[in-house]
C-alpha cells in the first residue's frame, strides 16, 4: 500500500500550527522549544500510524510557528 499524501490532511496541519501559535504567545509556557518539539513528535506518531510518511523535519517545514 502506498503512503497517504499529507496534502490530504492540510487542515489538520493548519490546526497543529494554531496550537503552536498559542504556545508561542503564551507567557505561561516558558520552554517553547521543548513544547514545540513534543507537539511535532506526537503528531508525527499519530500521522505515521494513519499511514502518512512524515518525519519531524518535514512536518516542521510545513508549520509556520515551528521555527
Amino acid at each position: 500500500m502506498a503512503d497517504k499524501d499529507i496534502k490530504d490532511i492540510a487542515h489538520c496541519v493548519y490546526m497543529i500550527d494554531l496550537v503552536l501559535r498559542e504556545i508561542m504567545h503564551s507567557a505561561s509556557i516558558t520552554k517553547k522549544e521543548f513544547a514545540t518539539q513534543c507537539i511535532i513528535d506526537s503528531f508525527v506518531t499519530i500521522l505515521r500510524e494513519e499511514g502518512y510518511a512524515v518525519t519531524p523535519a518535514r512536518l516542521k517545514k510545513m508549520l509556520a510557528y515551528a521555527h
